[in-house]
């Protein structure tokens, strides 16, 4: 699919979570098509490589440190990359958690409240108090994109992660409900659902899965087995790469996706078919 091509001349976009991963696939992705990228994230020197990678493209591109669940802190780097770039076109929601070391049920009683607190908080408040942030942005101008990113998972409960599923679920919600707002504004809000992808969230995760589940996950020598194991049983039989996420994003996007708003875009190789 590396012919896969969109063009976003001089449009800026904001990819949060973009220092490695499904954020870095995206910000690259747009600045090949032409976007200016702020690349917003807590990783700094991971982040920097992202910036260097866009800059390559022949783009604007340029590292915000960023704790999406600092509401003052949000509201300071959307300032500056007005300041810096001049508008915002283009938000992506794409940072997020994954469930702690330790912290996987059943029972239920092995995730404790601090860590639902953890998970929903970034996932979902981080979402919410980000797009919050920038929404006026799009209000004004009468013209915008966001893609909030959720889950497969979020169609797909499960009792060792009911707080991670839980937390991608609410964003498919928060999305279809921002969608009626900002749609009189002309603005499009959709979702991207990733299916099994190896990125850094499944360090930790994949042997914890491979320690509690031998019987599904026993064969499993690496992590990243465990991701091709999650994948076998869906239609295509093979996980994603962050690219095929990124296209996804970038489709959503696009002038060809100007009617497609309040929808959750699954791009798991057919294992939630819905």
């Amino acid at each position: 699919m590396e012919n896969v091509k969109f063009s976003f001349p001089g449009k800026v976009a904001v990819v949060t979570g973009s220092a490695a991963g499904l954020g870095r696939a995206m910000a690259v992705q747009f600045a090949k098509a032409g976007a200016n990228v702020a690349i917003c994230d807590l990783k700094e020197e991971l982040a920097k490589e992202t910036e260097k990678l866009c800059q390559a493209e022949g783009v604007k591109a340029k590292f915000y440190k960023l704790n999406i669940t600092d509401e003052e802190m949000v509201a300071k780097v959307k300032d500056e990359i007005v300041a810096d770039f001049g508008t915002v076109d283009i938000l992506v929601n794409n940072a997020g958690v994954t469930t702690a070391p330790g912290k996987m049920g059943p029972p239920m009683s092995m995730i404790d409240v601090p860590e639902w607190k953890r998970l929903v908080g970034v996932n979902l408040i981080g979402t919410v108090t980000v797009t919050k942030a920038f929404a006026p942005i799009f209000k004004e101008k009468k013209a915008g994109k966001i893609v909030n990113i959720s889950s497969q998972a979020a169609y797909a409960p499960a009792a060792a992660m009911p707080h991670y599923n839980a937390s991608k679920l609410a964003i498919v919600s928060y999305t279809q409900s921002c969608s009626v707002e900002l749609g009189k504004s002309n603005v499009n809000v959709n979702a991207v659902c990733p299916g099994f992808i190896f990125t850094n969230m499944y360090v930790g995760a994949g042997q914890e899965l491979i320690d509690r589940y031998p019987q599904i996950f026993g064969s499993c020598k690496t992590e990243e087995d465990v991701v091709k194991r999650l994948a076998a049983n869906t239609s295509l039989g093979r996980p994603q790469k962050p690219e095929d996420i990124a296209y996804a994003v970038l489709f959503l996007c696009s002038d060809a996706a100007s009617e497609i708003t309040g929808n959750a875009v699954i791009v798991d190789s057919g294992g939630i078919r819905r």
